[in-house]
């Protein structure tokens, strides 16, 4: 990113971006400012792990309650009626859409801002209407012209989709960070030292000083990572 300081800022940047639903890291050599960075993508994964594994032990049973609550015998031993057991997913659901869940409709609100949309805008729109519809069921079925309650409530799809996406957040986060300090550790292993060939003596010289048109003597299993030399 190239601007002209004297008619925009990176702080005006940070917010543009930042109102788009999207968070604007500047590159820096501060290794107090890197440090920071470092620690607040730490922090980052910590809360996505906290809420995977939030939202997963709410929606597992709620997916298992109403599942084994449209059978005949679990509601022969069962010592809630229906209706208690759909306020019982009611509850259970409403911790996963507000708690871990709400990243997803934060995020939608700021793209909508913007008359646009992403994933988290289709994740959004999918659970909420699912919440939507099943709580109005079971507190208001008249308003959708309901009889039958077994039929209509759909709290464990809309806690499943939240605990998959979480899910598969929280996996790319540490894919992407394994790959990152897998690279690095490639980058430190690069020699600092080349060896060059110049008026017929062979001299050992720093890295950064090699020149296009030096002739290197690479030694076997070393490479030399200077870009646009022969």
């Amino acid at each position: 990113l190239t601007y002209k300081e004297n008619e925009a800022s990176i702080s005006q940047f940070t917010k543009a971006v930042g109102d788009a639903g999207y968070n604007l890291v500047v590159p820096t050599e501060d290794s107090i400012t890197k440090n920071q960075q470092v620690s607040e993508k730490k922090s980052v994964q910590a809360e996505l792990k906290k809420d995977v594994i939030l939202s997963a032990s709410l929606s597992i049973p709620v997916m298992i309650i109403s599942m084994i609550s449209m059978t005949e015998w679990f509601m022969k031993i069962s010592p809630l009626s229906m209706i208690e057991i759909n306020y019982l997913l009611f509850f259970l659901t409403t911790i996963v859409m507000f708690g871990p869940g709400k990243r997803f409709f934060v995020q939608a609100f700021k793209i909508l801002k913007h008359f646009s949309s992403d994933m988290n805008t289709l994740v959004a729109v999918g659970t909420g209407t699912a919440y939507l519809y099943s709580s109005i069921a079971i507190f208001f079925p008249r308003l959708l012209g309901i009889l039958n309650i077994y039929d209509h409530i759909y709290f464990d799809t809309a806690g499943t989709i939240i605990t998959l996406i979480l899910l598969g957040r929280f996996l790319e986060a540490s894919a992407k960070d394994k790959t990152s300090a897998a690279i690095k550790k490639l980058i430190g292993l690069n020699p600092k030292i080349a060896n060059v060939i110049r008026d017929g003596v062979q001299k050992e010289i720093p890295l950064k000083d090699v020149i296009v048109g030096d002739r290197i003597i690479v030694k076997p299993g070393e490479k030399i990572p200077v870009d646009g030399i022969i």
